[in-house]
């Protein structure tokens, strides 16, 4: 991929432009030979409990059919470890849907194998009960992969986004007196987008002009759920991509209308390494955002939002198994040490941190949570004690 002149001089352009007495103040001497943002003394910046996943990506897969007792079991899990936001991944998935669907959903099969139409409103209930906030994901055809550019393909996927989202709605109303669905947060879209596919402004805004904009666009209009919060999940791979495109990335994907932007870590897949990650992460979280004045802002007076989402996995030979805490530790307290970073998510606690069975990933799993459980109390006596 050939990269244009102004993604090298535009990370250092921020940088430069970023030389303020705010800075000045923020980064000692040896912290401004190293990464900008990170490795920052932000004790007085970020709450106390910032070091902890309080979010987590949930599917359908293999949980279709659970009754209204096990989401239940489930979210109460979550929660006592804390994890206030769920993104479900999708609720519609090739030919598989998890919510009831009305005939405008003609391009979803109603077969009992890959229909289960209870789902998604057994998920709200146990969210509601929790007090979890819920993103509700849409539709998803895998195809995206290979039409990621495609406007056609786009314009189609857009509107069976909206088809779907407008499932979700009745789905909300039609069950506000029963369940107030006080969980539903907003919306996520779960096509994945990633600055070696979007490697130019004109295919950035081919995605957000023909799909992006369509999607969210009309989920922020949607009645009683208007100007909800619209989510994505970026993702980069450190061999395809430098921090500086990254740069340039995040900062073409800031002018869609999205409220939350996420930005995967990688380390599970093997996109990236510990090591590597400062550098990218300095770099989404300048492209993303204007200034550091709008980086130091509290959360709540930003426009956008920006998430970091772990991979609490390793992978090998194709095969993932729940990672070892030590590294998710790393991750975690990485993730938490950025300015700018609003939000630390995680690939996921079900398989990660919950599988069910009785096999060698229910072993991995337990272990893992059984470690970060025992992190969060060790971090809340250390608060205790500092205080």
């Amino acid at each position: 991929m050939k990269r244009k002149f102004w993604c090298f001089i535009l990370p250092l352009f921020c940088c430069l432009s970023c030389a303020t007495d705010d800075m000045e103040m923020l980064l000692s001497d040896s912290q401004k030979s190293g990464n900008l943002l990170s490795h920052v003394a932000t004790k007085n910046l970020q709450p106390k409990n910032k070091k902890m996943i309080t979010g987590t990506f949930v599917d359908f897969w293999c949980k279709g059919d659970w009754s209204q007792e096990a989401w239940i079991k489930h979210f109460k899990e979550m929660k006592d470890l804390g994890v206030n936001t769920v993104i479900v991944q999708d609720v519609c998935h090739n030919k598989y849907a998890w919510l009831p669907l009305n005939a405008s959903v003609s391009f979803i099969s109603r077969d009992g194998l890959s229909y289960f139409p209870d789902a998604l409103g057994r998920l709200m209930v146990a969210a509601d009960r929790a007090d979890i906030d819920v993103y509700v994901g849409l539709y998803f055809d895998s195809s995206y992969w290979e039409n990621q550019t495609n406007i056609s393909w786009l314009r189609l996927h857009a509107e069976r986004c909206k088809t779907v989202a407008s499932a979700v709605y009745d789905l909300y109303n039609k069950n506000k007196k029963e369940s107030k669905w006080k969980s539903f947060a907003g919306w996520y879209i779960p096509h994945e987008p990633e600055p070696y596919a979007y490697n130019s402004s004109d295919k950035m805004e081919i995605f957000r002009n023909n799909f992006v904009d369509v999607v969210s666009g009309y989920v922020r209009s949607l009645g009683s759920n208007s100007n909800k919060p619209v989510a994505i999940a970026a993702f980069f791979n450190s061999l395809l991509t430098t921090p500086g495109q990254l740069h340039c990335f995040m900062s073409s994907l800031a002018k869609c209308n999205l409220q939350v932007f996420m930005l995967q870590d990688g380390v599970g897949v093997g996109h990236a390494s510990l090591d590597e990650l400062p550098a990218y992460y300095d770099d989404a979280i300048l492209g993303l955002f204007t200034s550091l004045k709008e980086i130091l802002k509290k959360p709540d007076e930003r426009q956008k939002k920006f998430w970091i989402d772990i991979e609490t996995f390793t992978r090998k030979n194709g095969v993932s198994r729940p990672a070892k805490f030590e590294r998710v530790r790393e991750q975690l307290e990485l993730a938490a040490s950025m300015l700018g970073v609003d939000k630390v998510v995680s690939f996921q606690y079900y398989r990660d941190m919950c599988h069910p069975q009785n096999d060698g990933d229910s072993v991995l799993a337990i272990a893992l949570r059984d470690a970060y459980r025992a992190y969060l109390t060790d971090s809340s006596q250390a608060s205790l004690k500092a205080n």
